[in-house]
Order: structure tokens, then C-alpha cells, then sequence
């Protein structure tokens, strides 16, 4: 934390699609390849952990070699010194992207039955003031 290096393991550069040791380890590369629409989240929950003193959780995506984005889980803790202050982070990733697209993919059909829904009860209140309608027009003929 206090010198901004990063030691990425061959797993986690397996993860973005680089061999070994070929990712550089500080922390600009990290926010190179963090989504950016996934900066400012990122970075708010590290520093509620900072000062609340928790382990960290936090979903975001991370730019693979290949240029695309995809979807990971990051969980670890911060060790302090003995002032209290963050001086180092250990944790682990692992791949969410195929969870993730199954999500989207639920949210989008959720999205299209609601719509399909509101279609068919709107219809439904239709036919029934049209029912209504009817009726009242055989009444008044009779």
C-alpha cells in the first residue's frame, strides 16, 4: 500500500490471459486495466476497508490481454502497522464472468416478460371496459 507495487501471481496473470511476470506490478497497471466505470466503486470500497479496519470484497472487471473486459470476484484483507495504518493487501480473484453473463441474461428476460405482462394486463383491462361497453349499449337499447 505504501509504495503502490503489486505482486501479481502467475494465476491472476493467467486469469487476463499474460504469461507470467509480463503484467507490471504497480498500481497504475491496476487502474489501466480496471474498468472504468468500475474505478470509482473499486476504490471507495478500499478505503471503507481502510478505515473500518474489514476484509475486502468486491466485484469488477478487468481488461484481459486480448482487449476485452471480464468479470471477477477480488476478496482479501490489509495488515497494518502498529499506528493502525494500512501498509499491506493479500487476496485472491477468481472468474465470475460466466455468472455474470448468466445475469444479464436473467435480467434481460425478466425485463422482456415484464414488459409482456403490463402488454397483457392492459389488454386485459381493455377487453373488460370494452365488455362493459357493450353491455351498457344493450341496456340502453332495450
Amino acid at each position: 500500500v505504501i509504495t503502490n507495487k503489486i505482486t501479481w501471481s502467475p494465476k491472476f496473470c493467467s486469469l487476463l490471459g499474460y504469461a507470467p511476470n509480463k503484467l507490471k506490478g504497480d498500481l497504475d497497471t491496476f487502474k489501466k486495466i480496471l474498468h472504468p466505470e468500475d474505478n470509482k466503486r473499486t476504490f471507495a470500497v478500499i478505503n471503507k476497508c481502510f478505515k473500518e479496519k474489514q476484509p475486502y470484497k468486491i466485484e469488477y472487471r478487468l481488461k484481459t490481454k486480448t482487449g476485452t473486459y471480464c468479470w471477477f470476484l477480488a476478496t482479501g484483507v490489509t495488515k497494518y502497522d502498529n499506528a493502525k495504518k494500512p501498509i499491506r493487501m493479500v487476496g485472491s480473484i477468481i472468474d465470475i464472468n460466466n455468472r455474470k453473463a448468466t445475469e444479464s441474461d436473467l435480467k434481460e428476460k425478466i425485463e422482456e416478460l415484464t414488459k409482456i405482462n403490463n402488454i397483457m394486463a392492459g389488454r386485459e383491462v381493455k377487453m373488460t371496459e370494452l365488455k362493459e361497453t357493450i353491455a351498457t349499449l344493450k341496456k340502453s337499447k332495450t
